[in-house]
């Protein structure tokens, strides 16, 4: 009667001690995330103290490029007046064959107002 006593108790540790590990496990790698998360932040608080030098550099080079700029606009203003010209031309031609319609037309209500005149 001892023995068969002993055997089933030996059978119930085993299981319970399989799932006690895998639950340790899960909350380990938690943890370890949280760490590094809190070093990131240090490294941000030094990365602002070199951006406030920068900014004094940047301004200086921004005046040189507006005087560039100038230049540039006024050459873009010569074409564009160019083609204004070369569209105002093509209107014209248009225009001239709408008359030449409206002409036809005038021409056969002249002859209609003729025939009920006879």
């Amino acid at each position: 009667m001892k023995r068969k006593k002993k055997k089933k108790k030996k059978k119930k540790k085993k299981k319970k001690k399989k799932k006690k590990k895998k639950k340790k496990k899960k909350k380990k790698k938690k943890k370890k995330k949280k760490k590094k998360k809190k070093k990131k932040k240090k490294k941000k608080k030094k990365k602002k103290k070199k951006k406030k030098k920068k900014k004094k550099k940047k301004k200086k080079k921004k005046k040189k490029k507006k005087k560039k700029k100038k230049k540039k606009k006024k050459k873009k203003k010569k074409k564009k007046k160019k083609k204004k010209k070369k569209k105002k031309k093509k209107k014209k031609k248009k225009k001239k064959k709408k008359k030449k319609g409206f002409s036809e037309a005038s021409e056969r209500v002249k002859k209609k107002v003729k025939c009920f005149g006879r």
